[in-house]
């Protein structure tokens, strides 16, 4: 009987997946997401301040029920009450406030070089990247465990050729410091013995290639990566030559669709500000919104003109974002295989 060795990881800007390496060459990727797309698993971590800790599908559905709970400040189990008056270990503290009770964080890998992107704080706690990303790496991992009766502490975590904004500054030291970040996070989710290689590349090496040039390409969601790979005989191994990659993925055709289809639709071509607008293009813009205390004043400028604020709101403040970008994910996808598709 076959057994696991090892486990390869393609952590994505969209979704994630994890195949596992048998003893006797064998690879198998494994299920991790639901029936539209069983071996995706969305790389979304949630929050919750009573320390439950969700991802993928999961992380969304919870979302949905916990969004919008609030806990009054004043009324909060972080909250001490002593002779010294009333405080708190909570960041978000203040007499009279009140802060969410979940978070839902996506879009992390595009944040990986970030070097400002340091820690972002949630009640009483101070979470690094890594902390984040490692949520996503612990549930492939165990998903992949439960599947294999085993713990496998082996991972070969694919890295894009350039990751996203390492074009803005040092790309050695920003390229290094996203490897790294992503090294920690597999370490905090269980493996001890790890390994990256760069995406296109691990997606071929190991194939049956013939004897010649190859070149892998891999469209991402945020990088697009290509890979020529070499092998001088038909047994012999093969060996990567060249690898360049660039900052563009499907992301940006979301945003294209967004563009051309779905703004009129929902109200985004109205006067609203040009950095909201060009942030409701795609989901991680759409969480730097919910964040900008500027972006209820600009819809209530924009109602106030006689505007439709009606979508904007629904799509920002009720808990239909993840929803609404699933579609427009969707109908690429499925435009990868038909002429056409609805929204």
């Amino acid at each position: 009987m076959k057994s696991a060795v090892g486990y390869g990881i393609d952590f994505g800007t969209s979704n994630s997946s994890i195949a596992v390496a048998f003893d006797d060459g064998s690879v198998e990727v494994l299920p991790v997401g639901t029936a539209t797309m069983p071996h995706s698993l969305p790389s979304i971590s949630y929050l919750h301040r009573d320390s439950n800790r969700l991802a993928g599908d999961d992380a969304i559905n919870e979302f949905l029920i916990t969004g919008s709970n609030r806990t009054l400040c004043d009324h909060c189990s972080l909250v001490v009450d002593d002779l010294e008056g009333r405080f708190s270990e909570c960041r978000q503290f203040r007499p009279g406030g009140r802060c969410g009770d979940a978070r839902l964080m996506y879009g992390l890998k595009s944040e990986l070089s970030n070097d400002l992107f340091r820690v972002t704080h949630s009640w009483a706690e101070d979470f690094l990247m890594s902390d984040l990303v490692a949520i996503i790496l612990a549930s492939l991992k165990a998903t992949a465990d439960a599947r294999n009766g085993v713990e496998i502490d082996t991972v070969v975590i694919g890295v894009p050729v350039a990751f996203i904004g390492t074009e803005t500054g040092d790309f050695d030291a920003l390229q290094d410091l996203a490897a790294g970040r992503l090294i920690e996070s597999a370490e905090a989710a269980g493996f001890s013995d790890i390994h990256i290689l760069e995406e296109p590349a691990a997606a071929v090496l190991g194939q049956p290639l013939a004897a010649g040039l190859s070149v892998a390409l891999d469209f991402g969601g945020g990088t697009f990566d290509v890979a020529v790979i070499e092998r001088s005989v038909e047994t012999g191994p093969a060996e990567v030559i060249a690898l360049q990659g660039a900052a563009v993925g499907g992301v940006e055709f979301d945003g294209l669709v967004f563009d051309d289809v779905v703004a009129n639709a929902i109200g985004a071509n109205q006067r609203l500000p040009a950095v909201m607008r060009q942030e409701l293009r795609t989901l991680t813009g759409i969480r730097s919104l919910l964040s900008d205390p500027m972006v209820p004043q600009a819809l209530a400028s924009l109602k106030f003109e006689g505007g439709d604020t009606t979508a904007l709101n629904e799509l920002l403040f009720s808990g239909h974002a993840y929803d609404f970008y699933r579609t427009i994910e969707m109908a690429k996808i499925a435009l990868s295989s038909v002429d056409e598709t609805v929204i």
